[in-house]
């Protein structure tokens, strides 16, 4: 999600309406969409009751390498992910 930069930074409305969503998902279960009338995203509230999510007792990077995929994350500097945006390949 794009923030502001700094103080006094400006925010497009695209930016305030998904900050405004993302803190209202942290207690709702929502869906973003856009509205080009509007020039911004608005909230859908799901209709059905879910219940929280069950995290698994696992670190936090276990549960990102169970995410992504061990494949996708990078951990060293010689990642060639890390050379590619570097131009070394």
């Amino acid at each position: 999600m794009k923030m502001p930069r700094g103080t006094g930074a400006r925010s497009d409305q695209w930016s305030v309406t998904a900050q405004q969503i993302a803190k209202k998902a942290e207690s709702d279960w929502v869906r973003i969409q856009s509205d080009m009338s509007l020039q911004s995203y608005t909230a859908i509230k799901a209709e059905a009751e879910f219940p929280d999510p069950s995290w698994p007792e696992l670190p936090d990077q276990e549960i990102i390498k169970l995410a992504v995929g061990e494949k996708h994350i990078i951990e060293t500097l010689d990642h060639p992910v890390i050379d590619q945006l570097l131009g070394r390949s």
